[in-house]
């Protein structure tokens, strides 16, 4: 069939669309739901951590990962919000954070045929640009996450084409140079409020604001999009916390600042962060983008000479891209990158339907067998990535039931009032009202938050914590820890999971911190192993 002669009707653009979006996030979920017995999981524990966050603010309000201690461990102000509000009317359900996600996927499609249709595409380029935004993304790997991520990308994407529509008009009303349409203050505030990286989008904005010598509406989108983020930093500070939260501070490559990490970032890291991040597939959509957005820029040029909103997009989409590349610091789970493709390839679609080839036949065939070589180059990593995406989410949800959520079961049944040390507390947090300590990464420990961002975190004071917080036992992975911790702790037992995923141990092991814990530590694990799942290996010493 030759496809400029196949039509579809308008009418089947976004039932299609919808429809393999559905059909893909079936096919995430049904193998894991098969496995663990209908028990809904999440494959990142960051998931539970918003999720304890919202219940304890529904149920006790306090923001943080117990009932009683204000922990600020989530990169989102607005999703533990918005979490916090649906377990109020109905209840902490676990399926809750998917059906979010799952209608915010749907809208973010909806938006997005709603801008096509006003580029005038035919219906046939408006299904293809939509299945290439679920399938590049890829959106269904960012619904069965369960975090707040699916709303970046909407918010990203209403607040980019919106802010550069309103930017592009050539004529000026009077009196409309000192604000912007109330829609860009909304999506700015609410991309903000969803996660911090919204405010790369904010500050390309303002710049570009601020080259049309409009003063008065840059100052005043900057000054509302931090809004979110200056109140929530207030409250933090007044509760002992910093006023970013923990997770961004551990993350960023500035913190500590100070004059050496600054000179180390400016001298040599800007370079390694845009041109030799380490290989993983966390930061490949967005290096390739540096590439793929000025060759299309430059591919297209004449299309957008006739429409500068195009040329803007690009150009903001491409800012974005190297702000997030410098500071992100994320550069080994690819939902962090999302919202960049999320932004990027609707108006690369448009470009291509509407200007159709890129190279004319006066080129020749070996200059289009180099365009297409090229195009293979830059384009497969990406496809890869979302291969790849929907592959590891099985076995991160897999290696979730067999481990974390195993472990939060055990210590919600045995030890539920008791102080527990243990390495992912998201799950655990939002399953049982146990006093945690989080040592290692430190992000549901502020104490441990600080003792990193103020470059005092030693061993010694590692133990001391330990000491003072007397948890009776210990659910840990080995490595992360120094042997010294471990001198007088009795070890118990180990539970040995069959997925194997990057960067997440098989083994986790557990501890009598206290020795006169041991052995009802291990007459517990002993009744409970019959309800691990056939995938556990459980080994007493």
């Amino acid at each position: 069939m030759n496809p400029s002669k196949f039509h579809l009707s308008q009418r089947w653009v976004l039932p299609l669309s919808f429809l393999s979006l559905v059909i893909l996030v079936s096919m995430l979920e049904y193998p894991i739901l098969q496995y663990t017995h209908g028990v809904f999981v999440y494959s990142m524990d960051d998931a539970y951590i918003r999720m304890a966050i919202g219940k304890n603010l529904a149920f006790h309000g306090i923001w943080g990962l117990s009932p009683t201690d204000f922990v600020p461990a989530s990169s989102s102000i607005l999703y533990p919000l918005v979490l916090a509000v649906l377990y109020k009317v109905s209840g902490p359900y676990t399926a809750i954070p998917f059906i979010l996600n799952l209608a915010a996927a749907i809208m973010l499609l909806v938006v997005i045929r709603n801008w096509l249709l006003r580029q005038e595409l035919r219906p046939l380029s408006q299904l293809l640009i939509l299945l290439a935004v679920v399938f590049l993304t890829p959106l269904p790997t960012m619904v069965c996450y369960g975090m707040e991520h699916t709303l970046q990308i909407l918010f990203s994407f209403l607040f980019v084409y919106k802010f550069c529509e309103w930017n592009t008009v050539e004529v000026v009303p009077r009196g409309a140079r000192r604000f912007l349409p109330w829609q860009v203050y909304l999506y700015a505030l609410l991309l903000v409020a969803t996660r911090y990286e919204g405010l790369f989008l904010v500050v390309i904005a303002c710049i570009f604001v601020l080259f049309r010598h409009r003063l008065l509406p840059a100052i005043s989108l900057g000054l509302l999009s931090l809004l979110p983020a200056v109140i929530f930093g207030i409250y933090s500070v007044q509760h002992g916390g910093y006023i970013l939260p923990n997770s961004i501070l551990l993350k960023s490559p500035l913190v500590p600042f100070n004059e050496d990490v600054a000179w180390k970032f400016f001298t040599t890291e800007i370079v390694n962060n845009l041109l030799y991040q380490p290989p993983s597939r966390g930061a490949v959509a967005a290096e390739r983008l540096l590439i793929v957005l000025p060759l299309v820029y430059w591919l297209y040029r004449d299309g957008m000479r006739q429409n500068k909103l195009y040329k803007q997009i690009l150009l903001m989409c491409l800012a974005a891209c190297i702000l997030h590349l410098l500071f992100a610091n994320a550069i080994v789970y690819y939902r962090y990158e999302a919202y960049l493709l999320a932004c990027c390839i609707p108006v690369i679609g448009v470009l291509i339907a509407r200007y159709k080839k890129m190279l004319s036949p006066s080129e020749g065939v070996t200059a289009r067998w180099v365009a297409i070589w090229t195009g293979i180059v830059l384009l497969f990593p990406i496809l890869s990535r979302s291969w790849h995406g929907f592959l590891d989410n099985k076995f991160e949800s897999l290696h979730q039931y067999e481990q974390d959520y195993q472990a939060a079961v055990f210590i919600n049944k045995y030890y539920d009032h008791a102080t527990v040390m243990i390495d992912d507390a998201g799950a655990v947090s939002y399953l049982s009202d146990a006093k945690k300590m989080d040592l290692i990464d430190g992000i549901g420990d502020m104490e441990v938050t600080k003792s990193k961002v103020e470059s005092y975190a030693r061993i010694e004071f590692t133990d001391f914590l330990i000491t003072r917080g007397k948890p009776g036992i210990a659910i840990i992975s080995e490595r992360k820890y120094n042997p010294w911790l471990l001198r007088n702790w009795q070890k118990i037992a180990s539970w040995q999971t069959r997925n194997r995923v990057a960067l997440l141990g098989t083994e986790l092991t557990f501890y009598a911190v206290d020795k006169t814990a041991g052995p009802q530590l291990k007459k517990n694990l002993q009744a409970f192993q019959p309800r691990l799942p056939s995938g556990v290996t459980v080994t007493y010493y």
